[in-house]
């Protein structure tokens, strides 16, 4: 009784009360499904460059085995397919480190052959090299996904 006599009194701040309560459900919703989607990209994402960057850490194969041309397509289409979807900043940041990964720093080179800094070394110095600039720019792409 004394809650409809108060809904009575004070009308107008009763429907602002109910407006603002259903309004806050539904952006916590969207935001409920909108960090579903995001997470569900990410991990699109990550799944494909997990194989690679285990396959760097635990096995001694030379880097361009690992980082052949499967690879390549199999990553380059994971970004491809995904990177518009995800919101602007992680995009750009994104789109930033899968050029380090695949076409390296050098700007004047251009993008020519994909993966081409990872070319096969006899050196073994050489490869531990690549190899440990490989697993960092692979786990820069998944800081940016997790």
């Amino acid at each position: 009784m004394e809650l409809f006599s108060l809904i009575e009194s004070y009308p107008l701040e009763t429907l602002l009360g109910v407006l603002s309560s259903l309004a806050l459900g539904y952006l916590l919703r969207i935001s409920f499904s909108q960090r579903q989607r995001l997470n569900s990209i990410n991990q699109t994402i990550i799944s494909a460059f997990t194989p690679e960057l285990n396959r760097l850490t635990e096995n001694q194969d030379k880097v361009i085995d690992v980082m052949d041309d499967t690879a390549y397509r199999k990553h380059e289409a994971s970004i491809r397919d995904n990177l518009e979807r995800l919101p602007f900043i992680q995009r750009y940041r994104l789109r930033k480190a899968w050029e380090r990964l695949a076409y390296g720093e050098n700007k004047e080179q251009g993008k020519f052959l994909c993966y081409e800094q990872y070319a096969d070394c006899y050196s073994i110095s050489e490869n531990k090299k690549l190899r440990n600039l490989a697993i960092h720019r692979i786990n820069s792409i998944l800081k940016i996904c997790a």
